[in-house]
């Protein structure tokens, strides 16, 4: 199976030929998937079909027998953190320290990766308005948000550390569907590469993104 986006020139993601078996099932076999600089695309197969296991390998979280390649650099375990430094991973399952909004939001500024970032405020208060969120919520606690706040929080961080991959696996599940078409819009102005997972109809509805099933 090949699916390829652009040209090999400018490839910031290539996969070749993946193999992967879980409980004697195959999930890909001879696998192959190239993505160019800020394309973007959604992964549209069936439940249970890999979609977010295919993002846990490009983000290193295990190694199989494949060449997948970074920025034309192939990972490994010397590499890996080198190359996570460019890339920015929303799972399924958010995770928020029990915290202010806002304490939380400088919390991962203040990580060693992200020391040479500075956190842009007024950035922050600009996709607060877009995304519908009321400045308030910077001083409430993380374990008092929905869903769907905690979902487009995580967006506006990962606008906000500014990374050229990013890797989303179901990020506007919990966002009701009018203030998810507006968040979707935005996200799909900017300048990244992508790779998405996401059963929402609403991606579907815009050219921009590229539609890979299997």
């Amino acid at each position: 199976m090949y699916n390829k986006i652009g040209d090999d020139m400018e490839n910031i993601i290539k996969i070749e030929n993946l193999n992967l078996t879980l409980n004697n099932k195959w999930i890909f076999k001879n696998f192959n998937l190239s993505l160019n600089k800020n394309e973007k695309i959604l992964l549209n197969s069936k439940s249970g079909s890999g979609k977010t296991t295919l993002l846990n390998i490009i983000f290193g979280f295990f190694y199989i027998d494949s060449d997948v390649y970074i920025n034309n650099n192939k990972l490994n375990s010397k590499n890996i953190e080198k190359i996570r430094e460019n890339i920015s991973y929303i799972p399924q399952n958010i995770f928020f320290q029990t915290m202010k909004v806002i304490e939380f939001i400088e919390y991962i500024f203040s990580l060693k990766q992200y020391r040479k970032k500075e956190l842009d405020i007024l950035k922050l208060e600009k996709y607060l308005e877009i995304f519908q969120l009321d400045k308030d919520i910077l001083n409430n606690f993380t374990n008092k948000l929905s869903g769907g706040e905690k979902q487009r929080l995580m967006l506006i961080i990962t606008i906000l550390l500014d990374k050229d991959i990013w890797l989303l696996d179901e990020p506007t599940s919990a966002i009701d569907s009018e203030t998810k078409k507006k968040v979707i819009e935005n996200i799909l102005k900017l300048d990244k590469t992508m790779i998405i997972v996401s059963h929402d109809k609403e991606w579907l509805e815009y050219e921009s993104i590229k539609i890979i099933s299997w």
